[in-house]
């Protein structure tokens, strides 16, 4: 399935391809722990980060519509049914 990966160190957004196999969220989140930020949006979709962004030096962050905080790592927003 596809995702966007919302990448602080270049600061960019692009397309990436992720799989049922969670590694896949881990390897471009490039973390070890995620968690999914705030509820669903209204069309379905997710937004996963680095669970420990704030925990470590920070590499970049970004914020994502009413959110109330910055998030600090990379993004992957996708899709749900």
């Amino acid at each position: 399935m596809k995702a966007i990966k919302i990448d602080v160190v270049k600061k960019d957004v692009y397309e990436v391809e992720v799989t049922t196999d969670i590694k896949t969220f881990y390897k471009h989140l490039e973390c070890d722990d995620f968690n999914q930020v705030g509820r669903r949006l209204p069309n379905g979709d997710c937004l996963i980060v680095d669970g420990e962004g704030l925990l470590r030096p920070a590499i970049g962050a970004f914020e994502f519509g009413t959110y109330p905080n910055a998030l600090a790592g990379h993004g992957l927003l996708f899709g749900t049914d």
